[in-house]
């Protein structure tokens, strides 16, 4: 199974589209389960927003310890 959204904002950039993308997961969840977190096996997910933003050199480094951008 594969679900795919696209959509296009004049004028907007990655900012503008997190938070489009936050309230259209947040509805659905909300639509699904009367709710915003939901249980997943024993964890708990919360779909509320704001999302935590992380750059992907920042998730490199806190999951591998490497610093790709200190790599010469």
């Amino acid at each position: 199974e594969f679900t795919s959204l696209e959509l296009y904002q004049a004028y907007a950039d990655y900012n503008d589209m997190i938070e489009v993308t936050e309230k259209v997961i947040g509805s659905i969840c909300q639509a699904l389960h009367n709710a915003e977190v939901i249980k997943f096996g024993d964890k708990e997910i919360n779909f509320s927003s704001p999302w935590e933003r992380k750059s992907m050199a920042d998730l490199v480094k806190q999951y591998t310890g490497a610093d790709f951008l200190q790599i010469k």
